[in-house]
């Protein structure tokens, strides 16, 4: 499913028609390849995405081994939290998954359009408070939930999504090994669920 800036903008606000209009005069319509980065790990975050088609994945690597944080697909928002609200260079890499579109705004312009229309810098605040949201369930979903119970939940959550990632991206992502992660997503595939 695709997503317009305006259904976009929506899942967070509903901005007034000249606030929509300079909104849209500022977005940068942007297309990734499977796998390119939209930032990197050291790199200053200086835009805010919106997901327009395609998905995403937050993470950073310890040692040799990448930890996923965050998946995100159409109609989320992300960017490198903290280094966006801090201007510290990056710890995380934001990758496309598969072949993505987003509508990314420069720090400098929403700044400056929050200044001309509150209602912009609302749906900033939306957004990066949906973002540590979700970032906080997670973390509370982690904390309360045995491995199988996470999975399975997601999957009834995010289920169009499990065939789209690959396998190691959700296995890191559950903080599970590729053989522990395999072995539970058979456990839900044999008891009805099908993924």
């Amino acid at each position: 499913m695709s997503f317009t800036l305006l259904q976009l903008t929506q899942r967070f606000l509903i901005l007034q028609n000249e606030a929509q209009e300079a909104l849209i005069n500022i977005a940068h319509c942007k297309h990734y390849r499977k796998r390119e980065n939209i930032i990197n790990d050291g790199e200053t975050e200086n835009c805010l995405h919106f997901i327009s088609i395609g998905m995403v994945r937050l993470y950073f690597v310890e040692r040799v081994r990448e930890i996923t944080i965050d998946i995100i697909s159409e109609g989320g928002a992300i960017c490198s939290l903290n280094s966006y609200l801090t201007g510290n260079p990056s710890r995380f890499t934001i990758e496309a998954i598969e072949e993505t579109t987003t509508y990314s705004f420069l720090k400098n312009d929403i700044e400056s359009l929050s200044v001309q229309y509150p209602d912009v810098k609302k749906l900033v605040e939306g957004m990066i408070s949906s973002m540590l949201v979700r970032l906080e369930n997670k973390d509370i979903e982690y904390s309360s939930r045995k491995s199988a119970a996470r999975l399975k939940r997601w999957v009834n959550d995010n289920g169009g999504l499990f065939n789209r990632i690959p396998q190691s991206y959700l296995a890191s992502y559950f903080k599970m090994n590729i053989a522990t992660f395999s072995r539970l997503k058979n456990n839900l595939f044999w008891r009805g669920r099908q993924v």
